[in-house]
């Protein structure tokens, strides 16, 4: 099966009319003729990598490109740092904000309930009280929805930039450099694998493929500071802002050339 791109991602596109069709399209991305057969039929139905970029198992389908030559298309998905910002800082403030009014509230409520207990015109100010602690309440529970989003994000972008290096030969795979993170004591550990080692193996595999030359480089200090930031967490919330950034302009190049491969009506891994 080959497999071109559509506008809602990479779909089967049928049968090869010949094997010497089959073979130009994995030469003119640097794949085996059986490599891409392999990867077709781990797609099944619907296509090399599926409908979806982050297919289980889909990092370990992508063959190593050689040193020097042409790297393959990765089926990645832009990120948005504007979306990750959004989420940090209106999660951040959100959950301020529910923090400082929730003693007000309470001080309120505790005056509300007094009056209510002396005087006739108590329910009106019980009721205020009410719809004051309700608001707070809301605004925190916004704020940790905020910051959950923006913590998801954060690992599928980690997750991302790991997946775009798979053909590279890379240190680890998207999988376990996220996965591991979850795993408690360990992590202290892992994160300077997961985190401050994809800047050197971003920047090294990048350099090496005539193709990526043009990628935007990770800086090693920006991540390494990041992971120190565990144990000073003001310096971890300051380096995340430059972090992010770095990661999703790396990834949205992978991205655009997906894209524009896309345009030119190449299929997922070359040929048409």
């Amino acid at each position: 099966m080959g497999t071109c791109f559509t506008s809602s991602g990479i779909t089967a596109s049928g049968a090869r009319s010949s094997s010497s069709g089959s073979g130009k399209a994995s030469h003119r991305s640097g794949l085996e003729p059986e490599n891409a057969g392999r990867l077709a039929a781990a797609g099944g139905g619907s296509g090399a990598l599926g409908g979806s970029a982050y297919k289980p198992g889909a990092s370990s389908l992508i063959p190593q490109a050689p040193v020097g030559g042409e790297y393959p298309i990765i089926p990645v998905k832009k990120s948005s740092f504007g979306l990750w910002l959004g989420t940090f800082i209106g999660g951040f403030f959100l959950m301020i904000i529910g923090m400082i009014l929730i003693i007000p509230a309470m001080m309120v409520t505790a005056a509300a309930a007094a009056a209510a207990s002396s005087s006739a015109g108590g329910s009106a100010e019980t009721a205020g009280a009410a719809s004051l602690g309700i608001g707070v309440l809301i605004s925190f529970l916004l704020g940790v929805a905020c910051s959950i989003t923006s913590t998801i994000l954060f690992y599928i972008n980690i997750y991302r930039a790991w997946f775009c290096l798979q053909a590279g030969g890379p240190q680890t795979t998207p999988g376990k450099a996220v996965g591991f993170l979850f795993i408690p004591f360990f992590n202290i550990y892992w994160v300077f694998v997961a985190i401050n080692s994809l800047p050197e193996n971003w920047n090294r595999i990048v350099s090496s493929y005539e193709d990526l030359k043009a990628a935007p480089r990770l800086g090693e200090t920006t991540f390494l500071l990041l992971c120190i930031g565990m144990f000073f967490p003001p310096l971890a919330l300051i380096m995340s802002f430059p972090m992010m950034s770095q990661m999703c302009k790396g990834i949205n190049f992978f991205a655009a050339r997906r894209l524009a491969v896309a345009s030119a009506g190449y299929s997922a891994f070359g040929g048409r």
